[in-house]
């Protein structure tokens, strides 16, 4: 990263998942990745679908039976 002519210099400190999830490119260890190596589809599929507010929390009731 000490090139004086690079496209990219590091920037802030990314400090959560969903900030992660936002970007495209990364830095990690002085050198630059894009989102496909730090991003399994999974990890995006999760990331839709909390965006998108289909994914619920189950709370378990009571029911009585006679």
């Amino acid at each position: 990263m000490g090139k004086e002519n690079a496209r990219y210099v590091r920037g802030e400190p990314i400090r959560s998942l969903d900030e992660l999830m936002a970007q495209e490119l990364i830095c990690y260890e002085n050198k630059i990745y894009h989102r496909g190596w730090f991003g399994g589809w999974q990890t995006y599929w999760a990331k839709r679908m909390l965006d998108s507010g289909r994914v619920f929390k189950v709370t378990r009731t009571e029911t009585t039976t006679i």
